[in-house]
């Protein structure tokens, strides 16, 4: 009977999930607001700081969002994901990543992040070392020019890690800022105890591909390309290579 059971718990938290909107280009939008469509909240952040329930699901519409976000909570097995996801239809949020640390059963899908400044580091970062992540799905985004790598776990236990589809542009190059384009940016530098699937990315002119140092971890069906060291004063040479 578990696994009925385990069914019935995700329907049931399927139907009762909520749908928050965050839109700063609505002249009513407030961190204030309830975060519904019409009366939709100001920053991401207050969103990973409110939503708390699995199943939920964080929309943010279109524009410039200048924060980086911290995720506060975590969703479940049994009630699925806590998602941030850009408008279905709208072009890109630009904003300027995500952290977590020992959060479980996230969904990242559809932004663009990107660095102007170095006060930044890396693109997504569920960071994991002495309080792992698993369950984290990174799919669907945009990052490029970003300070250290686009996307990051490293010295940490995390486990069942999905980075799929997203494309991966000048990494360890953030945007505007004079002497720190060096090519030290990977798209992908992950460490962890493994299950992690790396699939259908595109990287370009990052650094280097990926440097994977975990057990049971698939990286299957990646288009790279125009990895070149002359275009890096540290760049690990013309040799593209994926370490595993």
């Amino acid at each position: 009977y578990a696994k009925p059971l385990c069914l019935l718990a995700a329907l049931i938290s399927f139907i009762y999930a909520e749908k928050y909107y965050v839109d700063n280009a609505n002249t009513h939008a407030s961190d204030t607001n309830p975060g519904t469509f019409d009366l939709p909240w100001l920053t991401i952040q207050h969103a990973a700081d409110i939503v708390d329930k699995s199943g939920d699901i964080v929309y943010v519409r279109e524009g410039m969002y200048d924060e980086r976000v911290t995720c506060n909570h975590s969703g479940s097995e049994q009630g699925g994901f806590i998602t941030f996801a850009g408008y279905p239809g709208d072009e890109k949020p630009i904003m300027r990543g995500f952290f977590f640390r020992g959060k479980s059963y996230i969904r990242i899908i559809g932004f663009e992040i990107t660095h102007n400044s170095t006060e930044y580091t890396h693109g997504i970062n569920p960071y994991g070392r002495d309080e792992p992540c698993d369950h984290i799905e990174i799919l669907d985004n945009y990052i490029h020019h970003v300070q250290g790598h686009a996307i990051r776990w490293i010295m940490s236990d995390n486990t069942y890690t999905t980075v799929r589809g997203n494309v991966m542009y000048m990494a360890g190059c953030p945007d505007g800022v004079s002497g720190e384009c060096k090519g030290n940016g990977w798209a992908v530098q992950a460490n962890g105890a493994g299950y992690s699937l790396i699939e259908y990315n595109e990287a370009q002119r990052c650094g280097d591909f990926c440097n994977v140092h975990e057990t049971n971890t698939i990286v299957r069906n990646n288009y790279l390309y125009d990895f070149k060291n002359e275009y890096w004063p540290n760049g690990p040479g013309d040799a593209l290579h994926c370490d595993m």
